[in-house]
């Protein structure tokens, strides 16, 4: 059985075909099928980040990579693969691929391994992520204090401006 949160997902991506046929744009009509004929037959890729992410919230983030109904890929800016590989390994967090961003900005990571749900802690890390992609954001003392959010002015605007 398939469970909620993929559906959702699923219904989503048929709105998304629908609105694909009735533009008659026949390419991005067939490419939203076989995403929702990936997601049927293997469940949604996750995207993970470690610090900020991961750490601060161990338990759910273990439990979440074990029990995920699809591939799940650990996207870090962190630069030393085995020291990395090793402590999640350790942590019990489950993963299909370790892939270490250049960048700060994984956008580009994200769109070339086909990542539909990614969980960061940071702004910089997803700003130019495509619409498509379902973006978490984790809360944690280095982007929310005292009831509010942390931002630099090139990943938010303040509405009160």
């Amino acid at each position: 059985m398939i469970d909620s949160g993929i559906v959702g997902f699923l219904n989503f991506k048929l709105l998304e075909a629908r609105n694909y046929l009735a533009v008659r744009d026949d390419d991005a009509f067939l490419s939203s099928l076989r995403d929702i004929n990936r997601l049927i037959m293997n469940g949604p890729v996750l995207g993970l980040d470690i610090d900020g992410t991961i750490t601060d919230y161990l338990d759910v983030f273990r439990s979440m990579s074990n029990n995920w109904h699809g591939k799940v890929i650990i996207v870090t800016y962190r630069t030393d693969y085995k020291k990395t590989f090793d402590e999640l390994s350790h942590l019990g967090i489950h993963f299909d691929e370790l892939i270490l961003s250049p960048t700060l900005d994984k956008s580009d990571v994200i769109h070339n391994n086909g990542i539909d749900v990614f969980i960061d802690d940071q702004d910089e890390c997803f700003q130019n992520v495509s619409p498509k992609v379902l973006v978490l954001k984790v809360r944690n003392f280095a982007n929310f204090r005292n009831g509010k959010w942390f931002y630099s002015n090139s990943t938010g605007k303040s509405i009160d401006e």
